[in-house]
């Protein structure tokens, strides 16, 4: 039956094939795949080579040279929808995204497809790709200007010159462009470049808006001024059998395979004497209802940069938010109360301004000494802040010469603070508490101490999977513990009764299974559960096997039995990652798992192994073991962690000065 439907599909639509472009393609019932690859193509699967000719006007960013597996994978993907591969795409587009020089704002523009190709294949690569490469680097969603005419002339098998005649008919404006910064054509493969010009020349933009490519270059080429990325990633290629990457991590890299954000200006290397430096820093702390501040942990983090850049003889301006004032006034938020407590741990006044831009702003900053401190009042009550607004930014910018980001709790959003000033100044550095976060959590995504793990827990998986895949790559050993865990039980088929679990990602459970597999890597799930019937403490509780979780209870902790195989891993481990407690740590019936974990990465750290908590409520719970001491690196960013640690680029990072750059 289905070799009948492929014959009658090829009858009623046929096609060309995608890699030679003169043989038609008969789809393979067995490896659906391979639906538009002729049988010689598919025999041999050796790319031919054709050139992008693009003219200068349309500079690329990113291409790849694609060998014969990697040219699979790209097909896989385009043609099933269900590879990993699009993830690592756009990691890696994303990444010299961030090294462009492009006039900012950045505008995403995907290249449609044909409704009759979309309605087939049920998604359109260019846009799934522009999507991601947005969510990554923080840019605005991605702006459908072009579209297709209904009755386009097919290209595939032409020669180039009729191939850009046809495609130049085949577009049309949905919409006008907008003025000012740059507009960024995305697509997945292109042979001519042919689609790219047509693109280019429907939109016509005005002379103050530049148009580049972001494309994937298909058969084997790759632009001179730029270097070929590769991707490296296990996946089921058309071969037919499965084949496994180079050893080595996912995520952002450059042509040497470094971590680009770890290369950064360092605040050492500025000289502050007698300037004015603007310095973001991330004093979002909890304030009781006499406005004093109960948790001064992230003040006492910057102090470090303070007191470096106040000795140095800088004019010193903080700059902070506080909650979600959502562009209002509230006094509750106000960044008062943090000014004061700054200036007990500094022991020297630190003036406070009642707002962070405009003329009494501008006075105060004038009116600063060397090694004087000057706090901004709280950015969100502005709220182009959160919408990254260029007049806000530069109003901010105004106030100082130099340029520092020690708030690595908020350097994956683009912020005005946080990315859309540095585009004001010269020298934009990091500071020393940000600086180790790049270090401690590079040091995981580059070459950790061998053997590597990672305890991951808390309560949703939806926003952790990403961070899996990518530490599958780097750690030898990954331990899930906490509600995500039944969500792997499920997809495995077993009973989990009332506990948590997110029935839309089974099938991606499954699938991040099978990849730890294909990556000789090892997931850990816990081997017994604390259950219970309701959460509260000093409710019934039992422990059992994963298989046996009765009806009616609910999974709430790990059982002593995974505490023990988790402790052994972590004690033999050189490099230990950990997000997420082990169970509902807030209730004390079920805490014992986090607790016990807890003290064993204390433990390793003593002898000697890299322990670094990536934020959120894992630090809570060290907090209150009082082990905050014994780790090597706790990070002051919950958010920012794992999206670091997922491999995404982070904005407030991507946008300070490379290392390399001229001192002034």
């Amino acid at each position: 039956m289905a070799k009948l439907l492929s014959q009658l599909r090829s009858v009623l639509l046929p096609s060309l094939c995608h890699a030679c472009g003169r043989r038609e393609a008969q789809p393979d019932p067995a490896s659906p795949r391979c639906g538009l690859l002729c049988e010689v193509c598919r025999e041999r699967l050796v790319p031919e080579h054709r050139l992008l000719r693009l003219p200068d006007e349309l500079p690329v960013l990113a291409a790849y040279r694609p060998d014969p597996v990697l040219l699979a994978l790209i097909k896989g993907w385009k043609y099933s929808g269900r590879d990993a591969a699009v993830g690592e795409f756009a990691r890696a587009m994303a990444a010299c995204l961030a090294e462009s020089e492009l006039p900012r704002p950045w505008r995403l523009v995907p290249v449609p497809m044909p409704l009759w190709r979309r309605l087939g294949r049920g998604f359109n690569q260019s846009e799934e790709l522009a999507r991601r490469v947005a969510r990554l680097y923080g840019t605005g969603p991605p702006l459908r200007l072009l579209a297709r005419r209904p009755f386009a002339g097919r290209q595939a098998g032409r020669k180039r010159d009729e191939r850009r005649r046809l495609a130049v008919r085949e577009f049309r404006r949905r919409e006008p462009a907008p003025a000012g910064g740059s507009l960024i054509l995305v697509d997945d493969l292109c042979t001519t470049g042919a689609t790219l010009m047509a693109c280019h020349r429907v939109l016509e933009p005005d002379p103050g808006l530049a148009v580049a490519a972001l494309v994937l270059a298909r058969f084997g080429w790759a632009p001179p001024r730029v270097s070929p990325l590769t991707v490296r990633i296990p996946a089921e290629y058309l071969v037919g059998q499965r084949r496994r990457g180079p050893e080595g991590g996912s995520g952002p890299r450059d042509h040497k395979g470094r971590v680009p954000m770890l290369s950064k200006l360092s605040v050492r290397d500025l000289d502050v004497s007698g300037k004015t430096v603007f310095m973001r820093v991330d004093y979002n702390v909890p304030l009781n209802d006499r406005q004093e501040v109960t948790d001064d942990t992230r003040i006492r983090a910057s102090l470090d940069t303070v007191k470096l850049l106040a000795e140095g003889g800088a004019k010193l301006i903080l700059a902070s938010h506080l909650g979600r004032p959502k562009g209002k006034y509230q006094f509750e938020l106000s960044l008062s109360p943090v000014a004061d407590r700054l200036a007990e741990l500094v022991d020297q006044p630190v003036r406070f301004a009642r707002n962070c831009i405009g003329t009494e702003v501008e006075e105060s900053a004038e009116q600063l000494g060397e090694g004087e401190i000057l706090l901004l009042e709280n950015l969100r009550f502005h709220e182009v802040e959160t919408g990254n607004d260029p007049e806000f930014a530069r109003s901010l910018a105004s106030l100082a010469q130099l340029y520092v980001n020690d708030a690595f709790g908020t350097a994956h959003r683009a912020h005005a603070s946080t990315e859309g000033m540095t585009r004001f100044f010269e020298q934009r550095a990091a500071g020393l508490l940000l600086e180790k976060e790049l270090v401690f959590l590079g040091r995981l995504l580059g070459e950790p101490e061998r053997p590597a793990s990672g305890l991951l827990g808390g309560a949703k998986i939806s926003g952790k999977i990403p961070v899996i895949e990518n530490l599958l790559m780097q750690l030898d050993t990954l331990m899930i513990g906490g509600g995500m865990a039944f969500t792997f039980f499920k997809a495995l088929g077993l009973n989990i009764g009332k506990s948590m679990v997110d029935d839309e990602l089974l099938e991606t459970a499954l699938q991040t299974i099978r990849q730890a597999k294909e990556g000789k890597r090892e997931i850990l799930l816990p081997v017994d559960i604390v259950v219970a019937k309701e959460i509260r403490d000093g409710t019934e509780t039992q422990v059992v096997l994963p298989t046996d979780i009765p009806d009616g209870w609910m999974g709430l902790d790990i059982g002593p039995k995974t505490v023990e195989l988790y402790t052994q891993v972590v004690q033999a481990s050189k490099s230990v990652f950990w997000n997420g407690p082990m169970g509902v740590f807030e209730v004390p019936s079920f805490a014992k798992g986090t607790q016990a974990l807890a003290k064993a990465m204390a433990e390793a750290t003593a002898q000697g192994a890299t322990t670094v908590v990536g934020g959120g409520d894992s630090v809570a719970a060290i907090n209150s073991l009082s082990l905050a001491k014994h780790f090597s690196h706790i990070s002051t960013g919950g958010g920012a962690s794992l999206e670091f640690m997922e491999g995404k680029v982070l904005p407030g990072v991507a946008a300070l000065s490379d290392a390399k750059e001229a001192m002034v």
